[in-house]
């Protein structure tokens, strides 16, 4: 495509004086051997006279290919002035011819013998009226403008002999045209439908001649004529011009006027619900994300439909069906899977890929009808007037929007390719296959879901159960110490085995001698983790278990996600972990232990990390910490205590980045959550009324 929009800008560069004298030699001796590149020349020559004054140029360069004419005509939206064509009426002659007659050529107001009939009869417009005229090769399409903006599109082999074949040779098109009122009166035209006067917008005289001979029009290939002019035109009606003896036309046989479709790349449509994006704005998503809104709004395929247990009541205007799993269906909004079918290349140059469509669609997002929806796609032949009358008939708002656009008697798009009606059994098929896959993306991601969420418990159970016999293991371990420490400086035999701690103890602050005993007193201490003074009324002896404090602050704690800061004392078997919060963490440290210290930071995956060796009671104000790999991370940990220490550090670490990602696969779920429920709420009329849909079928997560 790139290639193409390229040579048409050079081909356009050329026929515009804008290439250099080299570029242009170049350009010529490749045209001289290439005659399709001459056909280009040629045709954008013609399109260039006529659609340089429509403004169209621009629409030609992004869009143009070698299409049909009437692909040529969607492609660079000349339709859009059929819908300014005429205020109330469009008076318009057209015939052919049936016999050869020898005659005169036009000639400004100068006319042959015979007219397009083949007789010698003439009204005074005829005469009074200048003839435009074009010379054309008949084996081309071919768009002419006039000098008043009239448009024809002429298909190729439209103009036919007195044999009804499809003529050689070039040929003579002339045109007459009267589209202002000033033009109307001098011509001497009339605007009376026999005793009926009617309001006009305009009038013209359309005829073929090869040399001597009057050409007709084959009537399976129309030349489509498009008429500038402003106004509604609903009421717009298509008048045959009869010539009359006092040299008058009267004009007959009016029949409504059909609008011919334009269609546009479907995918600048938008076929989203009404207020969707500004939604997603005002939620604080990135509306112009098209792969995230088409994801959001495609994975309620499916959804729209709720499964309801029978028996239980179900809201007015809903359509239902019994399915296989004995449930009732209850659809209240447009299907997104249906949407998601034809907002594809499939639909391109059909109706729905057309401005009146999409307007259209607004009003059936509106009326939450799937068979509504679903009559422009079946009957993807038919004029777009014709599916609105349908669907007025079988449903209409308030307004009667609806019958509104049936009286616009908008046309279709020129597309006759086989395959138009088979697009419809094509979107009943693949909208089954998006809700089949959708329904089965989301049932996995259910199932995977629960799966890691079974797998989060049960390893967050057996934390903290770890955690638990941790914390008594090194109790048990410190009250040890600590009862040999007091033993020692009581006198007794340090080999006394103290009382084991019970499992449920009570604490006690003891700060006056009297009868008491040293299990109790080491059990106070330890637990509390504070100092204990105790004298012995045996031995009169004092023994101290102290305890002070130790601070550390870490710097630029706001820029880490999250911080663990751990004490490994020399003799325990586990580490401790410090508590803190806001960068400051604090612990008593037990004089009888050695300690160090272990800080390990994150910032997304990036870990960073920071150790002191000989840890002391006293404030450490400004700890910084550096980044670290992974592997160094496992490393430095391995050796950072005895290898008891160092496995359950590692596996401590290990578990809390796992729970990290938990964690933030749960706020995700949430805010996925959060989001389907705002936004089916929004989509879907009865949304609030049933809540979070309980089939097995469906699911919450995106």
């Amino acid at each position: 495509m790139r290639k193409e929009l390229e040579l048409i800008e050079k081909i356009e560069a050329y026929l515009q004086g804008r290439l250099s004298p080299a570029e242009t030699q170049a350009f010529e001796e490749q045209m001289a051997g290439d005659p399709a590149l001459q056909d280009e020349v040629e045709l954008q020559r013609q399109l260039m006279t006529g659609i340089d004054r429509a403004g169209l140029r621009e629409e030609v360069a992004k869009a143009r290919k070698r299409y049909t004419l009437q692909q040529r005509l969607v492609k660079w939206g000349l339709g859009g002035l059929a819908a300014a064509a005429v205020t109330v009426g469009l008076l318009y002659y057209l015939s052919h011819a049936d016999k050869l007659h020898s005659q005169h050529t036009y000639q400004d107001a100068t006319l042959p013998d015979y007219n397009e009939a083949g007789k010698k009869k003439w009204a005074d417009a005829d005469k009074y009226l200048p003839a435009q005229s074009y010379l054309i090769d008949p084996d081309r399409d071919t768009v002419i403008e006039t000098e008043k903006g009239i448009v024809l599109a002429i298909p190729a082999k439209a103009f036919l002999d007195e044999g009804d074949r499809p003529t050689k040779g070039q040929i003579q098109v002339v045109l007459k045209e009267a589209l202002d009122p000033a033009t109307i009166m001098t011509a001497g035209l009339s605007t009376r439908s026999d005793t009926q006067m009617l309001s006009t917008g305009g009038m013209f005289f359309l005829d073929a001649r090869q040399g001597s001979q009057i050409l007709h029009i084959d009537t399976t290939r129309p030349v489509t004529a498009q008429i500038p002019a402003a106004g509604d035109p609903s009421n717009m009606q298509l008048y045959k011009g009869k010539r009359m003896e006092n040299g008058t036309i009267n004009w007959v046989d009016p029949r409504p006027l059909e609008h011919s479709l334009t269609a546009v790349d479907i995918m600048t449509l938008d076929f989203y619900p009404p207020n969707y994006l500004d939604s997603l704005r005002t939620w604080g998503y990135d509306s112009k994300d098209r792969r995230f809104t088409d994801s959001l709004y495609f994975s309620f395929a499916g959804f729209y439909q709720r499964a309801v247990p029978q028996g239980e009541e179900l809201p007015q205007g809903f359509y239902y069906a019994k399915t296989d799993s004995s449930y009732i269906t209850g659809s209240c909004g447009i299907d997104p899977a249906k949407i998601r079918t034809i907002w594809s290349s499939k639909f391109q140059n059909t109706l729905l890929a057309t401005r009146e469509f999409e307007q259209r669609l607004h009003w059936l997002y509106i009326s939450g009808r799937n068979d509504l929806l679903d009559l422009y796609i079946d009957h993807l032949d038919r004029n777009l007037s014709d599916i609105d009358s349908m669907v007025a008939r079988k449903f209409d708002m308030d307004n009667g929007i609806f019958q509104a656009f049936a009286r616009r008697h908008d046309g279709k798009v020129n597309n006759t390719s086989p395959q138009i009606r088979q697009l419809a059994a094509y979107y009943k098929m693949k909208t089954q296959v998006y809700t089949a896959a959708m329904t089965k993306a989301k049932n996995e991601y259910r199932s995977r879901q629960a799966a890691l969420e079974s797998l989060s418990n049960a390893r967050a159970e057996q934390h903290m159960v770890d955690s638990f016999a941790r914390v008594q293991q090194n109790y048990r371990q410190e009250f040890k110490v600590n009862f040999q420490a007091a033993c020692r400086q009581l006198g007794y035999d340090t080999a006394i085995k103290p009382t084991p701690p019970a499992t449920v103890v009570y604490t006690a602050t003891i700060t006056t001698t009297g009868w008491c005993n040293i299990d109790r007193a080491v059990t106070a201490a330890t637990l509390n983790r504070t100092t204990v003074e105790y004298t012995d009324s045996t031995t009169n002896k004092k023994a101290v278990i102290r305890y002070l404090p130790m601070t550390v602050h870490i710097t630029d704690w706001k820029s880490y996600d999250r911080l663990y800061v751990y004490l490994l004392p020399d003799q325990l078997s586990s580490f401790m972990r410090a508590s803190g919060a806001e960068g400051a963490y604090a612990e008593n440290l037990n004089e009888l232990l050695r300690y160090r210290l272990v800080c390990i930071g994150y910032k997304g995956e990036q870990a960073w990390y920071y150790q002191q060796d000989k840890l002391a009671p006293v404030t450490y104000p400004d700890i910084r910490l550096s980044s670290i790999s992974t592997e160094e991370l496992t490393t430095r940990l391995a050796l950072a205590g005895s290898m008891t220490q160092t496995m359950e550090l590692q596996k401590e670490n290990t578990f809390l980045q796992l729970d990290w990602q938990d964690q933030k696969r749960i706020r995700r779920n949430q805010q996925l959550d959060s989001l389907e429920f705002n936004t089916g709420s929004m989509l879907f009329h009865c949304w609030i009324h049933f809540g979070r849909p309980v089939s097995d079928t469906t699911s919450t997560e995106n």
